[in-house]
C-alpha cells in the first residue's frame, strides 16, 4: 500500500533492509527521549529482535530472504514469521487501505508540524525538501506539508480521531488544531 502512495518500499521491508537490531535500538532511544513514542506493549520489532531475526542480514525479519539464481537477495513471505506475530492482534478491526496509509502517514505529519512549532526548521519548504531528499518522501506529492495542504488540515485532524487508540502520536498538535479551525495552509498560492 505504501508503494502505491509513492514510497520506494513498505515499512516492514524497509525495517528489514535497515536491520531490526538497528530499528530496535532507535525505537528505544526515541521512547526514552519522547514520552509520546513510548509504548508498554510488545512490538513486532521487539519480538523479532528477541528471536534473533535481524532482517536481510540474518535471512529472516518480517520476510525471509534467499538468493536467486543470479545471487540477488529476494524477499519472500514467511507464514511462520507471520504466525509468530499474531499476538499483535488484540481484536479484529475492519480497516480500509486508506486508513492503513493514514496510520502510517499521520505520525510523520504530526512530527513534521511539531518541527515547525518548535522552530527546528524555519519554513515548510525546508522541511518538505529535507523529507523528499532525505527519506524519500514521494516527490510528486511535494513533501509532507504540501500533502497536508492538498488533503486539508481539517480533514487530517478529523481523520486522526479514528486512530487515537494507537497512541499519542495520533493526537494533533496545537498548531494543527489552530490551523484546522481557520482552514490554514502551509503554502500560499503566491509561492
Amino acid at each position: 500500500l505504501l508503494e502505491s502512495f509513492g514510497w520506494p518500499m513498505g515499512p516492514a521491508y524497509l525495517i528489514d533492509v535497515i536491520g531490526i537490531d538497528t530499528c530496535h535500538h532507535v525505537t528505544k532511544i526515541m521512547a526514552d527521549s519522547y514520552s509520546r513514542m513510548y509504548s508498554d506493549k510488545k512490538t513486532a520489532i521487539n519480538h523479532l529482535f528477541e528471536l534473533g531475526f535481524l532482517g536481510q542480514k540474518s535471512g529472516k525479519g518480517f520476510y525471509s530472504y534467499k538468493k536467486d539464481k543470479k545471487g540477488r537477495i529476494v524477499k519472500e513471505r514467511d507464514r511462520e514469521i507471520e504466525k509468530s506475530l499474531s499476538f499483535l492482534k488484540e481484536k479484529e478491526v475492519a480497516i480500509s487501505d486508506e486508513q492503513i496509509v493514514e496510520r502510517m502517514m499521520f505520525p510523520m505529519i504530526t512530527e513534521s508540524i511539531r518541527c515547525l512549532e518548535e522552530k527546528i526548521v524555519a519554513t515548510p519548504m525546508e522541511l518538505d525538501l529535507a523529507l523528499v531528499y532525505g527519506i524519500g518522501f514521494p516527490p510528486f506529492r511535494g513533501g509532507v506539508l504540501r500533502y497536508v495542504d492538498n488533503v486539508g488540515i481539517k480533514t487530517i485532524c478529523d481523520k486522526m480521531s479514528f486512530h487515537r487508540s494507537c497512541g499519542e502520536c495520533y493526537q494533533p498538535t496545537e498548531m494543527m488544531l489552530e490551523m484546522s479551525k481557520n482552514n490554514g495552509i502551509f503554502y500560499s498560492l503566491k509561492q
